[in-house]
């Protein structure tokens, strides 16, 4: 498979609670869903995949590099110009 994201190993512990655990996978298809209940992890590990969280063991591995975007639910705005507000993010 031509991944464009491998993940070995992934954990997420916090406050002795394990919130992840040891998710192993390659993603490579052209758009990929990630389903399951409230609760369930789900934001956990995009946040995790996009850095915005350190995992507590595992590799994320980027084979090449990739334009990525992540959107959250309930979006932060700051009370400033659209072009602060454009650029916070990077």
């Amino acid at each position: 498979m031509n991944a464009w994201l491998e993940i070995h190993g992934l954990s997420l512990t916090e406050g002795g609670t394990r919130i992840i655990d040891d998710i192993s996978l390659p993603l490579g298809a052209q758009r990929t869903v990630i389903l399951g209940p409230n609760g369930a992890g789900k934001s956990t590990l995009l946040r995790l995949v996009h850095h915005l969280l350190h995992p507590s063991s595992g590799i994320l591995h980027w084979p090449r590099p990739l334009t990525q975007a992540m959107v959250f639910q309930r979006p932060v705005m700051l009370r400033t110009t659209a072009l602060a507000n454009g650029s916070y993010g990077l």
